[in-house]
């Protein structure tokens, strides 16, 4: 094209595209700013031409488009959001350099401590009364119970050993969830195996549990966590009342509300008003029975998503892994770990150790790289790295879309 009949589109470095049929989306990571575009096939074929590698990010529009009404609106839009622009071929006799986001993933040493940051020892599975029906909460959060034969339970000598592999980890975060763990000698028992580490550790009990004693104080690097199931009697009200005033510091427990309706939803904040809590959280639970629940409260809307605003960074691990997943383990009573509790399990501590289960999911990508970018519906969304991480709930349902985009 002669120099005087167009002009170069050229696109920051900081802006990530996608493109869906003749719809496009750009978004600023350093403003966080979306531009929509829908139902323009010659915006989003602009789009696709700056998305093409050798292009980097900087295309040709002849001027008989830039006059188009479609292009005007755009290109005020881009500029106005610092986006893009337009460059004179004027100012260079060669097209301009560009750099395109791309995220850079690096091959490191196999050491764990690359990898690993959070080991969850499900200590015991007992079955409690009331509870029965919350069996498939492990498969959705951190819940008390798991899915081996009830009076199963990890040895303190399995968990040392565990231990004693994540030595060299600088930091990492352990979970130990059950019921009665934080009952005496168990609490101790467990405290002891950690005590000199930099680790956090989290012991996640159900809200029956207060009825037991509670350890008179917990050590600066421990946090419980309560899981509250309904309904909820007046006893268990000034339980979790107690436990609270019992552990002030940082804002005492993170307080979990198991939530399966709307119902349930406003009993939770009654509670919440009423006992002052600070650190609380709804757990919603699927139960089959409740998709019409999730619809309502769980899944996200478009401007949900256009809400949520990653930086470039994030922008990067969604590109590339599953932030909820990865450098996480899953240690169940029998011993089989897991990467994530809804996939095949990686192998028994009895036959690997910690390091060789870790490296199995490294070369595998089962579930630390799981990302909507390879999978349906997601795949071709114009979202898929504004989203959240893919969810334990979307793995237990096979259902990759808990959204109202592609629902």
């Amino acid at each position: 094209m002669p120099n005087n009949d167009f002009m170069w589109l050229v696109l920051e470095p900081f802006v990530h595209c996608a493109v869906s049929g003749s719809n496009a989306l750009l978004y600023n990571t350093v403003n966080k700013t979306c531009l929509v575009s829908k139902g323009s096939e010659e915006i989003a074929d602009k789009i696709r031409q700056l998305l093409v590698p050798q292009n980097g990010y900087v295309t040709g529009i002849r001027k008989e488009e830039l006059a188009l009404p479609v292009f005007r609106k755009f290109m005020a839009e881009l500029r106005k959001k610092f986006m893009g622009d337009l460059h004179d071929p004027a100012w260079s006799s060669s097209k301009p350099f560009n750099v395109v986001p791309e995220p850079v993933v690096k091959s490191k040493s196999e050491a764990l401590s690359n990898y690993l940051g959070e080991v969850t020892f499900h200590v015991n599975s007992s079955a409690l009364p009331g509870l029965e029906k919350f069996r498939a909460g492990y498969l959705q959060f951190p819940f008390p119970l798991s899915a081996t034969a009830p009076g199963e339970a990890l040895s303190t000598d399995r968990i040392r050993a565990v231990a004693s592999m994540m030595n060299p980890l600088p930091f990492a975060t352990v979970n130990f969830v059950g019921t009665g763990i934080c009952r005496e000698p168990i609490h101790s028992q467990l405290t002891e195996i950690f005590r000199d580490t930099p680790f956090r550790t989290i012991f996640h009990i159900p809200l029956w549990d207060l009825s037991m004693p509670l350890p008179a104080r917990m050590n600066k690097n421990e946090q419980l966590a309560i899981y509250v199931t309904f309904p909820v009697s007046p006893r268990q009200l000034e339980l979790l009342a107690a436990a609270t005033g019992q552990y002030p510091r940082k804002g005492g427990p993170d307080v979990n509300f198991i939530v399966q309706n709307n119902d349930e939803v406003d009993q939770a904040s009654e509670i919440i008003s009423g006992t002052g809590l600070r650190r609380f959280f709804f757990k919603p639970y699927l139960n089959g029975e409740n998709m019409d629940f999730f619809r309502e409260q769980v899944f996200m809307s478009e401007d949900d998503i256009l809400a949520s605003k990653p930086t470039q960074n994030q922008v990067f691990s969604r590109l590339t892994m599953n932030e909820h997943d990865f450098g996480k383990l899953t240690v169940f009573p029998n011993g089989e770990v897991y990467a994530n509790v809804n996939d095949e399990p990686l192998g028994n501590l009895d036959e690997f150790s910690l390091e060789e289960l870790a490296g199995k999911e490294r070369d595998r990508k089962t579930s630390w790289m799981r990302r909507r970018t390879e999978l349906d519906p997601c795949r071709d969304c114009l979202y898929r790295f504004l989203c959240p991480p893919v969810s334990n709930y979307e793995i237990l349902m096979k259902k990759f879309n808990f959204c109202h985009i592609h629902s």
